[in-house]
């Protein structure tokens, strides 16, 4: 996770406003914990090695702004059903006006 958030410092990532209310979409096929969807989460929003937060912290900071795309945005969730654990992750995401769809 650590390479993956150093990475993406070092590359300018912007957000347009053509990002505003755009949806994305994380395939949860390979999510089996909170690191898995933070990675699969990070792919979705900044593309391949992408990086969207690896704790509750960094995600915050990250949906302030400064790591890609600001809210409101959408977030859908295909392939998986497992959703208690990332429950205080998907938490955050709605207080920071995120929609989720699952």
């Amino acid at each position: 996770m650590e390479i993956i958030r150093n990475r993406n410092n070092c590359c300018k990532i912007s957000s347009n406003i053509q990002d505003i209310n755009q949806t994305y979409y994380v395939d949860g096929r390979n999510i089996t914990d909170k690191i898995s969807f933070y990675f699969a989460l990070g792919e979705s929003i900044n593309g391949p090695g992408g990086y969207f937060g690896g704790c509750l912290d960094s995600l915050s900071d990250c949906l302030c702004g400064g790591f890609g795309v600001k809210p409101p945005f959408t977030i859908e969730i295909n392939g998986f059903a497992e959703c208690e654990i990332i429950e205080n992750i998907l938490e955050v995401l709605i207080e920071h006006n995120v929609t989720i769809k699952l």
